[in-house]
């Protein structure tokens, strides 16, 4: 089955559906651009909504700029243009050493996957500022609303966007906002 997606391994996201990876040693990564399997499996594996390649395998060039280690001549700009391509296709680039970098790879990626949400990169630091430096009022609410206990990026969002706004109140019972259950509701009731 994971051929069909030009993969080597199929995983699933809740939400999303099916995620391919497919492995390449170098030398085989070289191998199928001049053979064009590559295109072949790139097309199948972007009809995916999370695809990854993973190239496994030590890339180290030569002041000349070819690759050591290979079969074949491969130059730095063959490498770096390839995987560019690649990655303006969609498709996600991992890199490691060996087979058991690859396996430990897969198995991060897998535990990754299985995630419904990755807000690490959204909890709270400090409102964003827009490209002109300015902050936008649903910014600041958000903010100020991940202050709250249990509040993270996504349920701040959720509750600003169920008020409209900032509440100075509860008027309403917070379980009826996605993401918000009675825990943290509990948490939330005597702060406002």
């Amino acid at each position: 089955m994971p051929e069909q997606y030009g993969a080597d391994f199929l995983m699933y996201k809740p939400g999303m559906g099916r995620v391919g990876v497919q492995r390449k040693e170098v030398n085989d990564l070289i191998a199928s651009v001049r053979d064009d399997r590559l295109r072949t499996e790139v097309g199948l594996l972007c009809q995916l909504p999370i695809a990854m390649l993973i190239v496994e395998g030590t890339v180290e060039f030569t002041n000349d700029g070819l690759l050591l280690g290979t079969r074949s001549q491969w130059s730095r700009a063959q490498h770096l243009s390839t995987l560019w391509l690649l990655q303006s296709t969609g498709l996600w680039i991992s890199s490691t050493s060996s087979t058991t970098e690859t396996i430990e790879c897969l198995s991060l990626f897998s535990r990754w996957v299985i995630k419904e949400r990755h807000a690490t990169l959204t909890s709270r630091n400090g409102p964003k500022a827009n490209p002109y430096g300015r902050l936008s009022d649903d910014d600041w609410q958000v903010h100020i609303l991940q202050g709250f206990p249990g509040m993270g990026y996504e349920r701040a969002k959720a509750v600003r966007d169920f008020y409209g706004g900032l509440p100075l109140q509860w008027t309403a019972n917070l379980t009826d906002v996605p993401g918000i259950g009675s825990k943290t509701w509990t948490k939330l009731r005597g702060v406002l």
